[in-house]
C-alpha cells in the first residue's frame, strides 16, 4: 500500500518503483497535508482502516522478525542449493532405477516443494 501510494505520488516524475528501503518509511511522518494537520502516515493508517481492515493487525505477523533478522540470506541460499543438488541426485538415481516406488513417490511429493523453495529464494534475493 505504501509502495502504491508512493508510485501514485511520483507518477509524473519517474517510472514505477518496485520496492523501497525501510529507511524511507521515516519520510511518512515528514510529509504533511497542505494544512499541516495530517501526515502521510496518518492518512495511510486511515485508508488502511477503512479499505483494508484485515491488515490493521499486521503487527501480529511480525513476532519472529527479530529471529529472522539474525539469519544470513547467504546461508539460506546455500542450504537451498544443497537441497537442489540432493534432489537432482535423487532424480538421476531414479532414472537409473525407474522401478523404485519409494524414489518415485519421494520425487512426486517433493519436486513441487523444491520448485516453490527455489522461487521463494529468488524472491528473497
Amino acid at each position: 500500500i505504501v509502495l502504491a501510494f508512493g508510485n501514485y505520488m511520483n507518477s509524473s516524475k519517474r517510472g514505477a518503483a518496485y520496492g523501497f528501503r525501510l529507511q524511507s518509511l521515516d519520510a511518512l511522518l515528514e510529509m504533511k497535508s497542505t494544512d499541516r494537520k495530517q501526515t502521510l502516515l496518518h492518512y495511510l493508517v486511515k485508508v488502511i482502516a477503512e479499505k483494508y481492515p484485515e491488515l490493521t493487525g499486521f503487527h501480529s505477523d511480525l513476532h519472529f522478525l527479530d529471529k529472522a533478522g539474525s539469519v544470513s540470506l547467504d546461508s539460506v541460499l546455500a542450504d537451498v542449493r544443497s537441497l537442489q543438488r540432493g534432489l537432482e541426485l535423487t532424480q538421476r538415481e531414479f532414472v537409473r532405477q525407474d522401478d523404485c516406488v519409494v524414489l518415485k513417490e519421494f520425487l512426486r511429493a517433493n519436486s513441487p516443494i523444491m520448485d516453490k523453495l527455489l522461487a521463494d529464494s529468488k524472491t528473497a534475493q
